[in-house]
């Protein structure tokens, strides 16, 4: 039983979340704003999985990680599903450390919050 415990932390809850947020997020893509867009970004979660989504005129794709992107982000998960709920702002994340961007062209990233 300790073992159990040890396993389901709170901390591992945004992580079982997130997974069934990843499937729903290609449908949160705004198509008229992403018209035109040709773009990959690189989702990476801490103590968790990596995600890639490629956004082609207003169409999403999530795959796995591992091929080349424009853009990556780095969140806590907790903070990722707040975010995308509404819930905190990004600057204030951004400023707390608890979310990054980089890349090739890290300011793609506001793109992104703009595209959802």
């Amino acid at each position: 039983m300790a073992l159990l415990d040890e396993l389901w932390t709170p901390a591992i809850y945004p992580l079982l979340a997130l997974d069934g947020v990843m499937v729903l997020l290609p449908d949160y893509l705004n198509r008229q704003r992403t018209a035109g867009l040709h773009v990959a970004y690189e989702l990476r979660f801490r103590g968790g999985p990596r995600y890639r989504l490629q956004v082609d005129d207003g169409t999403a794709t999530l795959t796995g990680a591992g091929r080349p992107v424009d853009c990556w982000v780095m969140a806590d998960p907790a903070v990722f599903l707040l975010l995308g709920y509404g819930r905190v702002s990004r600057r204030s994340q951004v400023l707390r450390g608890r979310m990054l961007a980089g890349g090739r062209k890290p300011w793609l990233a506001l793109a992104a919050s703009e595209a959802a």
